[in-house]
Order: structure tokens, then C-alpha cells, then sequence
């Protein structure tokens, strides 16, 4: 189900997650199962949610001075942060 040897891209997670969602669905699915693959679905929605965050700042940061520098970037709840020095 995963590949956690290499890094899976933002539309890789995002198909991970909805064939997730798709099991979860069926009513079948053992109770174990069904934890462990929410479980995965949870981790997956968060990463996605902080790659779309960190994007979103760049595209703000690119609209302000026209110009787009790497960010650097902390996690702040589930929300990703310019580091403040």
C-alpha cells in the first residue's frame, strides 16, 4: 500500500488517500484493518494539508514582491509556517 523508501509525490499521497477513503467504505473491511488504514489516511491528510499550506505561501510570497525565494518553512499545528529569525 505505501512506498516508504522513496518519497511519494503530492498526487501519489492524494490517490493514496482516496483509494483509503474508497475501502473505508466497504462495510466488510475488519475493524483492525479499518484503524490501520485510517490511521494512514489521517497521516496522508496531513501531509497533504501542509504541502498545499506551503504552496500557498509561495504563491503569496511570489504575488507580493514578485519574485519567489525558498521558503523556510515551519510546522505550526497543522499549519506550515514562515520561521520568523
Amino acid at each position: 500500500m505505501t512506498r516508504k523508501a522513496a518519497k511519494q509525490s503530492f498526487e501519489e499521497k492524494l490517490k493514496e488517500l482516496e483509494e483509503i477513503a474508497r475501502k473505508l467504505d466497504d462495510p466488510s473491511s475488519p475493524l483492525e484493518a479499518s484503524l490501520e488504514l485510517f490511521e494512514r489516511g489521517v497521516k496522508l491528510g496531513r501531509e497533504l494539508h501542509q504541502e498545499l499550506e506551503s504552496a500557498r505561501l509561495k504563491v503569496r510570497k511570489l504575488m507580493d514582491d514578485g519574485r519567489l525565494e525558498p521558503l523556510d518553512l515551519q510546522l505550526s499545528g497543522n499549519r506550515a509556517v514562515e520561521k520568523k529569525d
